[in-house]
């Protein structure tokens, strides 16, 4: 199910001058143990993250859990709801007034510190593909933006995402019976095509893109460990905050670039090569239409997907 996207391109005021083309991209050594992520280090983006992320498709998924808890004869205020893989916490932050309970379950300790700010010790250490819950513990569970960051760069030739496998037996096996998985996710086109700035680090943006399972696969997936797909919803806003997005001169901020993964993986040639060609644009009066035009392709096939899915009773 595709949203229609009214695009409106806005430009910031320039308050100071452009990043020079000298900035680096945010090097990681691959560590999954020391931050979750075999590619970003979250320990030092966590500190800006709130500034440029902000909850997205909040309404999908109170409508998700309001048709939930009325096929089960519930009501949402009843609920116990897990976030696997909360970050920084905001969506919890969002809806812990909505249900009965809340349980943030973060990998990362930098991110852990800024969710503990909004939610207080609801929040622990832990990885969605070893959960320390017992069986059926949870109405609900979501996870947003987190299981691109399970598999190390060998599957991005074996495409096998074993982790991601693991991760969807582990929200069966701790969901009650007829309880809801809500997902937000990215296919690898929606990666490519979705995000406007993508073509000025292409190669990153192309190898990030092989970190999120086509659909299909994902359905199927989810169907091996139990769990049956209702719908998928594409939100019509970025993950980045639109104000802050629709920008043309954000990719030359490195807190901007902080905002998202993919920048993690660009070398620094191909950063530098990138803004080269941005700047270009724009000093050439074009940048705008770059942007819009890139816009367009969001448009069509948004940048992320929400799947719904469900434990049956």
């Amino acid at each position: 199910m595709f949203s229609t996207l009214s695009i409106t391109v806005r430009r910031e005021a320039k308050a100071a001058a452009r990043v020079t083309l000298g900035a680096r991209a945010f090097s990681v050594t691959p560590d999954a143990a020391a931050g979750g992520s075999s590619y970003e280090n979250y320990s030092e983006t966590s500190k800006t993250y709130d500034n440029f992320r902000a909850p997205i498709g909040l309404d999908i998924l109170r409508k998700a859990l309001a048709d939930n808890a009325a096929l089960r004869g519930m009501k949402v205020t009843d609920y116990s709801l897990l976030d696997a893989g909360c970050g920084s916490g905001n969506y919890l932050a969002e809806l812990q007034g909505d249900v009965g309970t809340v349980t943030g379950l973060e990998f990362n300790e930098g991110m852990i510190k800024q969710a503990a700010k909004k939610l207080g010790d609801v929040v622990q250490q832990g990885s969605i593909t070893d959960m320390p819950f017992e069986d059926g513990t949870f109405d609900a569970a979501m996870t947003t933006q987190v299981l691109h960051h399970l598999e190390g760069p060998d599957n991005r030739e074996t495409q096998d995402f074993k982790n991601v496998a693991k991760a969807c037996m582990e929200v069966s096996r701790i969901l009650k019976p007829g309880g809801i998985w809500m997902v937000s996710t990215q296919t690898p086109e929606q990666h490519v095509d979705g995000f406007w700035w993508a073509p000025i680090v292409p190669t990153a943006a192309a190898t990030l893109a092989k970190h999120f399972a086509p659909m299909e696969l994902f359905k199927k997936m989810l169907a091996d460990a139990g769990l049956e797909t209702a719908e998928v919803v594409i939100p019509p806003v970025p993950l980045v905050r639109e104000d802050l997005y629709l920008n043309v001169d954000a990719p030359f901020d490195q807190t901007f670039r902080n905002a998202d993964s993919t920048w993690a993986l660009a070398a620094e040639d191909e950063l530098e090569a990138g803004l080269a060609m941005l700047k270009a644009k724009i000093d050439a009066g074009e940048g705008e239409k770059f942007l819009a035009e890139r816009e367009a392709l969001r448009a069509k096939i948004g940048q992320t997907s929400t799947v719904i899915a469900f434990k049956p009773m």
